[in-house]
């Protein structure tokens, strides 16, 4: 089983959005807005939870254990920084994990109208 960390460099490398992990498939990857299934083997209950539970300090595990969801952010440095969601789906943990650029982008590389700056 991946760590988080190489779930995340592999995420980059893939220039994916998104990462989703849930119980009973292999990590999954948004890019461009389509979900893509890793090639790693399917996550089991534990393996997700493992996964989740290796970046949260303690006061956001008992945090998410009482309210069964939790929102965080974090970076790795050399990396990036990430927000995500810790939730229950079919009554196991479930992890979604967005990355935020270092780099804050202009609204023309953005591709947004002049009007909107």
């Amino acid at each position: 089983m991946p760590t988080l960390t190489q779930l995340l460099e592999e995420m980059i490398q893939k220039k994916a959005t998104d990462l989703h992990l849930t119980a009973g498939v292999p990590p999954v990857y948004r890019i461009d807005g389509e979900l893509i299934r890793s090639n790693y083997e399917i996550l089991t209950t534990q393996a997700v939870e493992q996964l989740a539970y290796s970046i949260l300090n303690d006061r956001q595990k008992k945090k998410f254990e009482m309210e069964l969801e939790l929102d965080l952010a974090f970076g790795i440095h050399g990396l990036s920084r990430f927000r995500g969601n810790c939730f229950l789906q079919r009554s196991c943990v479930a992890m979604a994990l967005r990355v935020i650029p270092w780099e804050i982008r202009s609204f023309a590389q953005l591709g947004l109208p002049p009007i909107m700056a």
